[in-house]
């Protein structure tokens, strides 16, 4: 997964990096400011906490359509929503995402608020 990955971010020109690991809670305060977006494909999240900071840090979420993540996530207001194991489904809105190379903040939220799912 590490290699496609990367083979695939080398066709975008805006820079990002695919974090696929466990993050300790501590160091997600550090993260979500440098993010572009926040990416959700777990379906273990009864109500996602996680998904809660990064929203109200400001970032545009991709997350899997499954328990409370509807909830949060409002296709086109402030992210995306993938159907469980649709793995077209979620490259299509990383790549939708990236295509529209935003890089800034104030960039970003104008896309996401006038983009429909």
């Amino acid at each position: 997964m590490d290699k496609s990955l990367k083979n695939w971010s080398g066709n975008w020109n805006c820079k990002f990096r695919f974090i696929y690991r466990f993050v300790p809670d501590e160091d997600l305060p550090n993260l979500y400011p440098i993010a572009s977006c926040f990416v959700i494909a777990g379906m273990a999240e009864l109500h996602s906490i996680v998904t809660l900071e990064a929203l109200a840090s400001g970032l545009p979420v991709i997350a899997v359509n499954f328990l409370a993540l509807p909830e949060l996530v409002k296709p086109g207001e402030n992210g995306y929503l993938f159907e469980p194991k649709d793995i077209g489904g979620l490259s299509q809105y990383i790549t939708k995402f990236y295509q529209m190379k935003i890089c800034g903040k104030d960039e970003r939220k104008r896309v996401w608020n006038n983009q429909s799912a």
